[in-house]
């Protein structure tokens, strides 16, 4: 439910979500009229009518959903931080790796930093936001293990000596 606030709402005929999205309305009294975002309406100005003539308001925002583009490096080990490219990330609430979350911070709304902390092998990069969800399935963060030592022989060498 979005609450418009102002004056002079007794009369009003129609509400509308940026020019061509005509919502239901209810007027609650002379100052407030209560009302939902109808489907399809995009980012754009609240808009009231009384018959005679118009109040535009100012811009209601629609999230978009989120869509990656990119990813930059597609492989490290885990730490590794990249830099997700893409539209409408600006409003970004989850990162994930293989749905699990990851810490990320946003640049601006094409660009997201992220840093990976999970996930062994290949693994899919997702984003979310209000609207919805995005899985980058064109390609996959690839984890690198590093390498593990268990043993070596000699123990003792001098410096320089062959093993």
């Amino acid at each position: 439910v979005v609450s418009i606030r102002g004056s002079n709402f007794t009369k009003a005929t129609q509400v509308s979500f940026s020019p061509n999205n005509i919502s239901p309305f209810s007027i609650i009294n002379p100052q407030l009229i209560l009302t939902t975002v109808p489907g399809g309406a995009v980012t754009g100005p609240i808009m009231v009518t009384n018959g005679f003539t118009t109040a535009i308001g100012p811009n209601f925002i629609i999230p978009a959903m989120p869509s990656i583009s990119g990813f930059n490096p597609t492989s490290g080990t885990l730490g590794t931080s990249i830099t997700i490219t893409g539209a409408d990330l600006g409003d970004i609430t989850f990162v994930g790796v293989n749905g699990i979350a990851s810490p990320f911070s946003i640049v601006n709304t094409e660009t997201i930093i992220a840093t990976i902390l999970t996930g062994t092998g290949t693994n899919q990069i997702s984003v979310a936001n209000s609207v919805g969800s995005f899985s980058f399935g064109g390609y996959n963060f690839t984890v690198i293990s590093p390498p593990v030592i268990t043993d070596f022989n000699p123990k003792v060498l001098s410096a320089g000596q062959e093993m």
